[in-house]
């Protein structure tokens, strides 16, 4: 029998500053307590545990304090599964019990995952998932933005069901050659009782909240080629997200159509280099359309000959257009050196090696394009006794 106790605490803060002055923050404190056991029985096993959550969310989303608000969540369970495994099939079942004593509510989640290993093709195999899921904790960001860098986490409404998701994952892969691995899965994922702000609404606390359900599907592509002084791997998704609200179908911030890493090593004597390079097509985000000064007609001591009015921003169809395609390389290169009885490593690196211009996000107010990393060169230095 094996026993693991765990216990976590962390914080999580982020600040939206327009101006230098913070328009936006959020704060998320969490505790986790978990014991989990296992019983090694032969080539099987069987695992179970108890959990237990609290969490802690205060944010502010105007710039007046006396909106602040703080909110508490707790949720627990407990779970078993196990691993029974027979010739050419694993079978791994599983039932979590998940409990949220806010809402006074309890979920039964089954679980399934399978692999099969066929006896005329030892070296591939089939696999295959599947479960249920719920989440109280969301993340709400205003659409009326570039990115969605600064989220809200919250509980769900309360006077909402809790999310749900269902999780659908096929997959096949193998190794045809010694120094070649191939993987090829796809993935379905639904999910409904979600919650956003309402489309083209500030995000505030007097926003109001629509409900929604998401689809996710894709595929994912892996190769894996080694050999004893060079290694390549590659990456490929294609993946589609999009999110039902009554009649409406649109395609949210996370929607990155298409992903795709490669990188490239090679090792001798004592030293090594390598490179990565990543790619991802453009994000949904909502653009304007322009400017306008209003007036409020409302005001009578309003000097209607004189004062411009307070800027205020048009803005074209929620998540109607996509962001540039984002794309980075990455190298490294490092030398070992015996100096007496210790080893000494000098590894020189760099970021964004051709200084791409990747966008972070955009300011409407002011026009301004803030990006990710430019070039970073770095310099690192290691010594080990031996």
């Amino acid at each position: 029998m094996l026993a693991q106790i765990t216990v976590s605490i962390s914080r999580f803060d982020i600040e939206r500053l327009v101006d230098r002055e913070v328009v936006q923050n959020t704060q998320s404190y969490g505790f986790e307590g978990q014991f989990n056991f296992a019983y090694l029985l032969g080539s099987s096993e069987i695992h179970f545990g108890i959990f237990g959550h609290s969490y802690s969310f205060s944010y502010g989303l105007t710039t007046s304090t006396l909106d602040d608000r703080e909110e508490f969540i707790t949720q627990g369970g407990a779970f078993i599964d196990g691993i029974a495994r027979l010739p050419q099939v694993e079978i791994n079942p599983g039932l979590r019990f998940h409990s949220f004593p806010s809402r006074g509510q309890l979920f039964i989640e089954p679980r399934m995952r399978v692999r099969y290993i066929p006896a005329s093709l030892p070296r591939y195999s089939f696999s295959a998932a599947w479960g249920i899921f719920h989440q109280q904790i969301v993340a709400l960001s205003d659409d009326r933005t570039v990115s969605d860098v600064f989220s809200a986490w919250t509980p769900s409404p309360q006077q909402r069901p809790v999310p749900r998701s269902a999780h659908y994952i096929a997959g096949f892969g193998g190794k045809p050659l010694p120094w070649l691995d191939f993987s090829v899965e796809g993935f379905l994922l639904t999910a409904k009782h979600l919650v956003i702000p309402r489309l083209g609404q500030p995000l505030t606390l007097d926003t109001d909240f629509i409900p929604v359900s998401s689809n996710s599907k894709g595929l994912d592509f892996k190769t894996v080629f080694s050999r004893p002084r060079y290694f390549a791997t590659s990456t490929y998704s294609i993946s589609r997200v999009e999110y039902s609200a009554g009649r409406r179908t649109f395609n949210p911030p996370q929607d990155r159509r298409h992903q795709f890493y490669f990188s490239l090593g090679s090792t001798f004597n004592n030293f090594k280099f390598a490179f990565q390079w990543q790619y991802g097509s453009g994000l949904p985000y909502t653009p304007i359309r322009g400017s306008i000064n209003q007036i409020d007609v409302t005001e009578r001591s309003y000097d209607f000959i004189d004062d411009d009015g307070t800027r205020a921003i048009v803005y074209a169809e929620s998540f109607s257009e996509r962001q540039p395609a984002f794309h980075r390389m990455d190298v490294t290169a490092e030398r070992a050196f015996r100096v007496w009885r210790s080893e000494l490593t000098v590894q020189l690196g760099a970021l964004n090696i051709y200084n791409r211009s990747n966008i972070f996000d955009f300011d409407y107010f002011s026009l301004t394009r803030i990006n990710q990393l430019p070039f970073v060169p770095s310099l690192g230095v290691r010594l080990r006794t031996i």
